[in-house]
């Protein structure tokens, strides 16, 4: 028998590579901050300008 403070059981093999991931995460975004926003204002006024065009498409038609 293991005691609590000795054992390793799955829920905490689970937590520690959930924060693993995070950790991971956090540090891609740190290191790439710039290029992800970039790509991120890129695509909203992409879909904002189709948007908008399919809008100006409609109105035109009637």
């Amino acid at each position: 028998m293991c005691n609590k403070e000795r054992c390793i059981d799955s829920k905490m093999i689970a937590n520690g590579i959930v924060l693993m991931a995070i950790i991971l995460s956090a540090l891609f975004y740190y290191n790439n901050a710039a290029e992800i926003e970039q790509e991120v204002t890129e695509v909203i006024f992409s879909s904002l300008n189709d948007g908008n065009n399919s809008l100006a498409e409609q109105g035109y038609r009637k």
